[in-house]
């Protein structure tokens, strides 16, 4: 398949637009109801694949909510606009659950879907948070699919982390160890089929850490750029 790539510099506030899940004829999918002015992060939920994370020692700050200023986001494809309404990557990260980012069924199967994010310099990342399906209104959540399992991979090798989500609208949290990372993939292996929708839609995420110190904060920048390199490559002799 061939990737649509949306990358933006996201900017804390951004998004402003107010996208309708759209159907295979055309049709939107905009409900009448809509849902509460702001995500509520406290009803979120502990998904499966969490574990615990021990607790911050000695003199190293407590992890807390990523910049969204200095991370770059990219999709495998996003669903068009209708006007003034945007289903573009940006939306994850705009505080507004009546925004998604939504992908473009035209140009792939939701199973084969995947974001990837880049931090402007590494972290100790602790835990991802994900508000799953598009919960503008119940209506709109049950009608776009919703992603079931997704694996989390890093520049870091050995980091391949399969997570479950619950078929839930609350803001659902994974904490453990995804060690010191520059990039993040979220890629979909699964979902929850929508009723009336053929595009699958994320609401929010949040990665929650801290800035890498030290020797593994240098050694993290050094793999990131060869890795960056070796794929602008690849890219270029195709």
């Amino acid at each position: 398949m061939a990737v649509v790539a949306a990358a933006v510099a996201l900017a804390a506030g951004c998004g402003d637009g107010r996208p309708r899940s759209q159907a295979t004829d055309g049709t939107d999918g905009e409900a009448a109801s809509s849902s509460s002015s702001s995500i509520d992060e406290s009803t979120s939920i502990t998904g499966s694949g969490s574990d615990p994370v021990a607790a911050s020692t000695g003199s190293l700050p407590p992890p807390e909510v990523i910049d969204p200023a200095v991370i770059t986001a990219r999709a495998s494809s996003v669903l068009p606009g209708v006007g003034d309404l945007t289903y573009a990557v940006e939306n994850l990260f705009d505080g507004d659950p009546s925004t998604a980012w939504n992908h473009d069924n035209t140009v792939g199967r939701p199973e084969a879907q995947f974001l990837t994010f880049e931090f402007a310099q590494p972290v100790e990342l602790t835990e991802i948070r994900i508000v799953n399906g598009y919960v503008k209104s119940d209506d709109v959540f049950q009608g776009n699919h919703r992603v079931r399992e997704l694996t989390v991979t890093t520049d870091q090798p050995e980091v391949s982390i399969t997570l479950e989500l619950a078929d839930q609208q609350a803001m659902q949290s994974f904490a453990r160890t995804y060690g010191i990372v520059r990039t993040v993939r979220l890629g979909v292996d699964s979902i929850y089929p929508g009723s009336r929708y053929q595009d699958l839609a994320i609401t929010a995420i949040e990665f929650i850490g801290r800035p890498a110190t030290g020797d593994a904060a240098s050694t993290t920048s050094s793999t990131t750029s060869s890795t960056t390199a070796s794929a602008s490559t690849t890219s270029s002799g195709g």
